[in-house]
């Protein structure tokens, strides 16, 4: 979904980390560290009592891609 708006990973600016058993929460961090370079983006991570579907983890992200304008051209 981030392609299709023209971004990018680098563009993220905001996860939100939902896990159905925080022991799960150091494979995510691994993860994490894998997919971001510095900076990294701003994060937040919940314990939940389940996720649709059976899943054990959902990630939301906010992505920030500015517009070019002419001038910038």
């Amino acid at each position: 979904m981030l392609a299709d708006a023209g971004a990018s990973m680098g563009d993220v600016i905001k996860a939100t980390l939902f896990l159905v058993d925080m022991e799960d929460f150091a494979a995510c961090n691994d993860v994490w560290l894998e997919t971001f370079v510095d900076p990294l983006p701003t994060r937040s991570a919940f314990a939940v009592a389940a996720l649709p579907y059976g899943a054990s983890v959902e990630v939301e992200l906010w992505a920030h891609k500015p517009e070019v304008s002419i001038t910038d051209r």
